[in-house]
């Protein structure tokens, strides 16, 4: 066969799967990521050293991307609609298929971060249509002390961008764990390791009293180290387990300092046992460190 014949079915089959892959999914959902792709693009502008945009139009921004996301992910298919072109956005799906989180943040002047948030959740596979849930960071004002114990909704977020979604099925309740990462301010960064359930009525509810250690029960896991410092913080399947690394100060003169935290090289886990996550210290994990989806800081 001539190679110009070949070329041409080549570029007939991909014009065929490429109608194939658009002809399945409403035409709006195009144009609203269209529209999506040129905020984020604004948002994350950065010249050669820095990212440009002062923090109105970094809120502006945000605020039209909220409520396009609104819109579009009321339409019918938008659940299983990738998204691709959107590279700013986290994208999660869980692996039952039953829940996607979206979210993204943007770093103000002084180190302060704002996180931004959607849920979408249904309960059948066969269902098109997805209850969405717009999530609002209300980090500020939740006492820092005290949020490891609190059950927030949607409207009380402790914001994160999350990287990981593990379903959970329990015969009383099901939940799902997300681990996120957090930026707090302009000296510390944080994992967050919360709880996502729905009561009877469909709410959703974050932060469920199931992390257990020697000395206390919370529903939440927040781990504070220094900016300069990386954690890792992952769920490894093979052993059913939140694995991360334990973090130490500098010195003992910064306890509870801490900017001033970071690895050790040694490792803990909180392990599933019947209805509980068990903490285990000092663990042998295989292979323990992955590289983590962190979003983008502008």
């Amino acid at each position: 066969m001539p190679i110009f014949y070949m070329k041409y079915l080549i570029l007939i089959s991909f014009l065929f799967s490429f109608y194939l892959s658009t002809a399945q999914y409403n035409r709006a959902l195009f144009d609203s990521e269209a529209k999506l792709k040129i905020w984020f693009d604004s948002l994350f502008s950065r010249n050669e050293t820095r990212y440009t945009l002062p923090d109105s139009k970094k809120i502006a921004f945000s605020d039209s991307i909220r409520h396009e996301l609104v819109s579009v992910l009321n339409i019918e298919d938008a659940f299983s609609f990738p998204f691709d072109s959107l590279t700013k956005l986290g994208k999660l799906a869980s692996s039952d298929s039953l829940l996607r989180v979206f979210s993204w943040n943007i770093r103000l002047k002084g180190g302060k971060y704002i996180f931004y948030g959607f849920v979408l959740y249904r309960n059948h596979l066969s269902s098109n249509i997805a209850k969405v849930i717009e999530l609002t960071d209300k980090t500020d004002s939740l006492p820092d002390n005290e949020v490891e114990n609190l059950t927030l909704s949607g409207k009380q977020w402790y914001g994160a961008s999350y990287y990981q979604i593990i379903p959970v099925n329990e015969k009383k309740q099901k939940y799902y764990i997300l681990i996120g990462w957090k930026g707090y301010n302009a000296y510390v960064n944080r994992k967050v390791v919360d709880v996502l359930f729905f009561n009877k009525k469909g709410k959703p509810l974050f932060g469920k009293n199931i992390f257990k250690s020697e000395q206390k029960t919370v529903k939440r896991l927040i781990f504070s180290h220094s900016l300069k410092a990386s954690m890792s913080c992952r769920y490894d399947e093979s052993l059913d387990a939140i694995i991360f690394d334990h973090l130490v100060p500098a010195s003992n003169i910064y306890q509870g300092m801490y900017e001033f935290y970071g690895p050790n090289g040694t490792y803990d886990a909180y392990f599933k046992r019947k209805n509980m996550w068990m903490l285990k210290e000092d663990i042998e994990p295989k292979n323990p460190r992955k590289k983590n989806e962190l979003p983008s800081k502008n």
